[in-house]
This record gives C-alpha cells, sequence and structure tokens, in this order.
C-alpha cells in the first residue's frame, strides 16, 4: 500500500504472521503473550515495529540501506538481535524484518 498504516495485533492470539508494506509509514504492534513466528516487510518509508515489554524477541534485520534502530538492551550480532531475556521466555517472537530503502525501529 501507499500511506500510513497501523496495524495493531496486541489482542490477537498469533502462530505466523506474514505481512509486505509498500511505501510509507506502517507500525505494526505484536501481542504480548505467545510464541510465534513474524516477517515484515517495508519496501520504501519507515517500518515501526512495537513490541511489548513481556514479549521477547530474536529479531533478524535486513535494513538494506535503511536506517535501523533496536531498544536498549538488545545483543545484536551482525544482523540477529536479542531481548535479554529471550532464551527463557514463555512468551517470545521470531521475528524477520526487512526494510529496502528508509528506517527500520523496533520498539517497545
Amino acid at each position: 500500500g501507499l500511506g500510513e498504516m497501523k496495524l495493531d495485533l496486541s489482542e490477537l492470539a498469533l502462530e505466523d504472521l506474514d505481512v509486505e508494506l509498500g511505501i510509507g509509514q506502517t507500525i505494526v504492534s505484536l501481542p504480548e503473550r505467545g510464541q510465534f513466528a513474524a516477517r515484515i516487510e517495508g519496501a520504501i518509508g519507515q517500518t515501526i515495529v512495537v513490541i511489548p515489554e513481556g514479549l521477547a524477541a530474536q529479531v533478524q534485520l535486513d535494513a538494506g540501506i535503511a536506517g535501523r534502530q533496536v531498544p536498549d538492551g538488545y545483543r545484536c550480532t551482525d544482523n540477529v538481535c536479542t531481548s535479554p531475556s529471550y532464551d527463557a521466555a514463555d512468551h517470545r517472537v521470531d521475528l524477520e524484518v526487512s526494510q529496502a530503502i528508509g528506517n527500520l525501529v523496533i520498539r517497545h
């Protein structure tokens, strides 16, 4: 699509998520509970993924020529960033995020 989009998934029980975005700003809010895999692919613009405090995350980032930002405390090795509580968490997401051009933000 084109323009601004807010995708609030915070009240859903997810098993798998696959989102392909177009041009503009997109904010995707994930649920706090569950164990699921997610793939979010942006083209041009800004993609913001909101990960609740109670959801641990391992994020594989493909930022192309985009800037990237992750929360303080995440451990990053190459293009993989992991939240502090990921290994022992009951509620967690395995997230792949790509942004070709623009800005990629992971936040709480």
